[in-house]
């Protein structure tokens, strides 16, 4: 039974038993079927870190950008959707202090959900000639009874929420 995958229960359970029920360790591995190094290794991470899973460290690279330059990048395109990359670049150069190659600055919006597609919508729906010409093409083109909307955003029956 090397290497195997003990879920968070299992081992809540092998725990329960040895400090409730008051079974010996041998018997909780036999019983459960693990090894009793195992359930003495839970015991110690329970007692140190009230868990039988032992916290994971933070692993990888910091961002560069933090939460209230990523609250403050949502505030600049939601005003000006129509910026460009070094554009926004040069907005963290000099208000942040933060230089940012435009790859960085790019897969940082993507992990974000700013995509150009998204970000092209948003612009267009800003845009007020945009929107006049189509509320004058539909208002001299249909009635109210010819209109029909429909609300697809769980046609796939997997989420709710809208992917752009």
């Amino acid at each position: 039974m090397v290497y195997q995958r003990i879920s968070r229960d299992r081992k809540e359970q092998a725990l329960y038993l040895l400090l409730e029920e008051g079974w010996d360790i041998e018997c909780i591995a036999v019983a459960l079927g693990v090894s009793s190094r195992s359930i003495e290794r839970w015991e110690v991470n329970y007692d140190e870190h009230g868990c039988v899973n032992p916290p994971t460290p933070i692993i990888g690279r910091p961002r560069l950008l933090d939460q209230v330059m990523t609250d403050e990048i949502h505030d600049l395109l939601a005003e000006t959707p129509s910026l460009l990359l070094d554009e926004i670049g040069e907005w963290l150069a000099i208000y942040h202090d933060q230089p940012i190659s435009t790859t960085t600055l790019h897969e940082n919006l993507r992990d974000l959900g700013l995509t150009y597609k998204c970000l092209k919508r948003v612009a267009a729906e800003c845009d007020d000639g945009f929107r006049a010409d189509w509320l004058h093409n539909m208002t001299a083109n249909y009635t109210a009874e010819q209109l029909v909307f429909l609300d697809e955003s769980s046609k796939d029956d997997r989420t709710i929420l809208p992917r752009y």
